[in-house]
């Protein structure tokens, strides 16, 4: 018994002393992970005079370092029409979220609808097909504008950015700048209703609430009525939430 207390307790310190506490104090730090025979180099080189520079020969400059990407903004007026808003969306340099060298999704439908709605940025199913809203997502958005009359034709189709950004991720610095645009394009559009497909583009979009409660966006002295619901990608995943987006298409119909 006492025997396999003392072993226990001779490894406990032989474990501590391979740490390097050799000392009850110490202020020296030892990296009892490094090999001994490093320990001492580095102990060693601490002693070593530095390199003098030789007269004549100048020590070579520091490597440059890569500057930061330039984000590309819209300085100008923006375009006075939805079909010259629609080529710069497709075209322009500046254009919101436009990656050199990745699709871009146009705005599709009415170009003066009495819906507008509106995403945060095209799914990767979009990208395949070449439009908003295909696949799945696309197909539960149809019905749910069937079920208040109206099809895919009828209403604007848009996206706060032209292009699907790595992982579908938007940076929230540009939030400010794409509400601009979105704007823009809205009072182009001039709808009676807006509606809005989740977190993302609810946020970037201000709302204003009025009186009466519901939701109003300010237009030029006209009121457009928003109605935020969850996107159709997660109506899907959680098919609860359908029935919060059902109450939001009914009131949509009284108004149009």
């Amino acid at each position: 018994m006492f025997g396999g207390a003392k072993d226990t307790i001779e490894s406990y310190l032989g474990w501590w002393q391979s740490a390097g506490y050799e000392l009850p104090v110490s202020n020296d730090r030892r990296d009892w992970l490094a090999p001994a025979a490093a320990a001492k180099a580095v102990e060693s080189s601490a002693h070593l005079e530095k390199p003098k520079a030789v007269e004549g020969i100048r020590p070579a400059p520091p490597a440059p370092v890569a500057a930061a990407p330039i984000v590309i903004d819209h300085a100008g007026p923006l375009p006075a029409t939805v079909e010259a808003f629609d080529h710069w969306w497709m075209h322009g340099d500046d254009a919101p979220g436009a990656i050199p060298g990745t699709p871009r999704l146009a705005p599709s439908g009415a170009g003066e609808a009495s819906l507008m709605v509106l995403t945060d940025c095209p799914d990767a199913e979009d990208v395949q097909s070449g439009k908003l809203f295909a696949g799945r997502t696309g197909d539960l958005l149809d019905a749910m504008l069937a079920a208040i009359g109206l099809a895919r034709s009828d209403v604007r189709l848009s996206a706060l950015i032209a292009c699907r950004p790595p992982g579908g991720l938007i940076d929230p610095s540009s939030s400010g700048r794409l509400g601009q645009i979105a704007r823009h394009q809205i009072k182009l559009v001039r709808p009676k209703a807006l509606l809005i497909l989740g977190q993302n583009a609810m946020r970037t979009i201000e709302s204003v609430d009025n009186p009466s409660g519901k939701p109003q966006f300010n237009q030029d002295g006209g009121n457009v009525v928003v109605h935020g619901i969850h996107h159709p990608r997660l109506l899907i995943e959680r098919p609860l939430l359908k029935r919060q987006a059902w109450e939001s298409l009914k009131q949509l119909r009284t108004i149009l």
